[in-house]
């Protein structure tokens, strides 16, 4: 299983230490109930990680960790809008020149 992830402010580079706390840190300490030793991953939400391990517990909303690894993950770029649901060209400029119509045909009986 892989470690849990907590939010902070800034991750720590490897051979440095960083501070959860807070709603992250209470989190951390009273409900997933981490002790000394154990790792968890520090992320920024910008794409930067930490694995880190656990060397002090500060109260019941704080911890110290020290970080072992750091990583950045790259950027995705999209060279056009994603959709799900593919659209063919012919149907959408019809659809925006309001050549077709959204109502239900009608059919004449004979």
């Amino acid at each position: 299983m892989s470690p849990p992830l907590f939010w902070v402010a800034d991750v720590p580079r490897a051979g440095t230490d960083v501070v959860v706390s807070g709603p992250e840190g209470r989190h951390a300490v009273t409900v997933t109930r981490l002790a000394v030793g154990e790792e968890l991953i520090a992320c920024d939400g910008r794409g930067s990680t930490a694995r880190c391990e656990i060397v002090a517990i500060t109260g019941k909303d704080s911890l110290l960790a020290r970080a072992h690894t750091y990583a950045v993950a790259a950027a995705r770029h999209f060279s056009r809008p994603f959709s799900a649901l593919p659209v063919h060209r012919a149907t959408h400029r019809a659809a925006c020149h309001g050549t077709i119509s959204s109502a239900p045909a009608s059919v004449a009986r004979s």
